[in-house]
């Protein structure tokens, strides 16, 4: 039996942007990410937050990754677009995985 594969997810800012303008932003993100992990038993290995773009390792647990998904990056824009953007989109609508099964 294989094991479980680790899941890869990026995030980017539309057309570049910033989706961090400070440390505020980048505590409220990682904050969010600690409840969400122990609510949906997914297990997150890593993460990189940069300026216009987060990279993170996951497992998922019983949340498909979707909704772990969903979760965070909805709770986070609904306090950051109030903030920096008004109503505009600031993230890619979508998400992008990879699998491996080697990490």
């Amino acid at each position: 039996m294989l094991p479980e594969p680790c899941i890869i997810s990026s995030i980017r800012g539309i057309e570049r942007k910033a989706i961090f303008k400070d440390s505020a932003d980048r505590k409220n993100f990682t904050e969010r990410l600690d409840r969400i992990i122990p609510e949906t038993q997914t297990r997150c290995y890593g993460w990189a937050l940069m300026t216009n773009h987060v990279h993170l390792l996951f497992k998922t647990g019983m949340a498909p990754l979707a909704t772990v998904m969903r979760r965070l990056l909805t709770g986070y824009a609904v306090t950051f677009n109030p903030a920096f953007s008004g109503t505009t989109g600031f993230m890619s609508s979508c998400f992008r995985i990879a699998t491996s099964r080697f990490l």
